[in-house]
């Protein structure tokens, strides 16, 4: 098979480190794999994740040249416009499967529209397109500014806004699966997200002091705020542990929550950006893993994932992709992520070095089986066995689609849903459910 896989590739990118190997796994099988990178211009250039692929950009190679050379296009689809801008290029049917990284997508639709110059009117008739009339009023008030994180992941997360643009979607857990196969006409499936981890030893015992942990950008999602507030709550958590952040972090985040430590009695140290080798010190200082989402935005979580993979044991809330993970293996808090839950929950652990140890052991057993690049590349070659069977009905509707629309016909006809439904009815056998992890 022929395969046009169209990915960031930097080296600060997640998503391009998890390409290259499961380019390296589709090549073992015998596929021929050629790598196109989706940055901008200002980071299409910057060092890349080293492979053996032929690496080209998306400036290079158009829809039609990719249409004409590869059996399927695979568009890894992320929420950083200057990362996956050049996904636009490929994204069409019937070639482009998509794989959906991040389950909120509202900042790859703002970039995409601002590099078109789209006015606030062309920009709220996308949304409306993807959601239908009865978003008309949310999508002034998104494109307005008028919406938070929360709210514009609850209403319009642009989720669907791709998805309808592409033949087959795969998302990396079950949780936002709903919406790709309500604007997907394709195979829709679930694979678990491959990460290699790091090479990290088991944690020291007997230290006087704990390490508390967190990895990856520093943003409001990730509960900063409210670890360093769990841990001023308790005197025994001040007493016995510290919190340490590696990730970049802007001078105003880092004065904010430096402050707000001081205040509460907490030892906690913000690094900033870490290199490799400054990432494994981090990981194998680590005794407890926080990797919190409030709300949740990711398909599924490299860092989450890594922390089991080391052996430690990880504290996640429980909503979207980590509600999912089996409870005996992460330590959950409820979706809110309170502080009161939260400092609980930290209590157990510092308190009992056994309990980690078993949680760790457990979890890194676990993910090394359910993150696997063999498993996932699996669940790629499935997708694409089921949208080959399914192309001829896709093309049938486009047909019909075409010529329903230059008859006058419009979308709410009885007839076109009768159309459709029976399209539905042809294919129905052919598709596939989601795994679950």
């Amino acid at each position: 098979m022929r395969i046009g896989w169209v990915t960031p590739l930097a080296q600060n990118s997640a998503i391009g480190r998890v390409s290259a190997i499961v380019c390296d796994e589709l090549a073992a099988r015998g596929h021929r794999v050629d790598i196109i990178r989706s940055e901008s211009r200002e980071t299409v250039d910057s060092p890349h994740w080293p492979t053996e692929h032929k690496v080209t950009t998306s400036f290079e190679v158009s829809f039609l040249e990719a249409e004409k050379n590869y059996d399927v296009v695979f568009l890894n689809v992320g929420d950083n416009f200057s990362f996956h801008g050049g996904i636009f290029e490929y994204l069409r049917r019937p070639t482009a499967i998509g794989i959906f990284h991040d389950f909120y997508l509202f900042n790859l639709f703002n970039g995409w529209r601002h590099s078109l110059k789209l006015s606030g009117p062309q920009s709220s008739r996308e949304i409306v397109a993807a959601y239908g009339p009865g978003a008309a009023d949310a999508a002034l008030r998104a494109v307005g500014g008028a919406m938070d994180v929360s709210e514009l992941a609850s209403a319009v997360p642009m989720t669907e806004w791709v998805a309808m643009r592409c033949a087959g979607a795969i998302a990396h857990a079950n949780f936002y699966v709903p919406r790709l196969r309500a604007s997907c006409a394709g195979t829709v499936d679930v694979a678990n997200l491959p990460w290699p981890g790091r090479e990290v030893p088991p944690p020291a015992q007997g230290k006087d002091r704990l390490t508390v942990v967190t990895v990856g950008v520093v943003n409001p999602n990730k509960c900063v705020d409210v670890v360093i507030d769990a841990i001023g709550q308790s005197a025994a958590l001040r007493e016995k542990v510290r919190y340490v952040v590696a990730g970049p972090i802007d001078d105003a985040t880092r004065s904010q929550l430096e402050g707000k430590a001081r205040e509460q009695g907490v030892q906690f140290e913000a690094l900033g950006s870490v290199s490799e080798d400054e990432l494994l010190q981090v990981l194998g200082d680590a005794d407890i893993m926080c990797c919190l989402r409030r709300p949740v935005l990711e398909g599924a979580s490299a860092s989450a994932i890594e922390g089991m993979l080391s052996g430690r044991p990880t504290i996640v809330a429980d909503a979207g992709f980590y509600a999912e993970l089996p409870s005996q293996h992460v330590v959950k808090v409820p979706e809110q992520v309170g502080a009161a839950d939260l400092k609980n929950a930290l209590e157990r652990l510092a308190s009992d070095p056994q309990a980690r140890q078993r949680m760790g052991e457990s979890a890194r057993a676990f993910a090394a089986e359910a993150f696997s690049v063999s498993a996932y590349v699996d669940r790629l070659e499935s997708v694409v066995r089921d949208q080959a069977r399914l192309g001829p009905y896709l093309e049938l509707g486009d047909r019909l689609a075409q010529r329903l629309s230059r008859l006058g016909m419009p979308p709410s006809s009885g007839a076109v849903d009768r159309l459709a439904a029976a399209i539905d009815g042809m294919r129905l056998s052919d598709r596939q459910s989601p795994h679950r992890i």
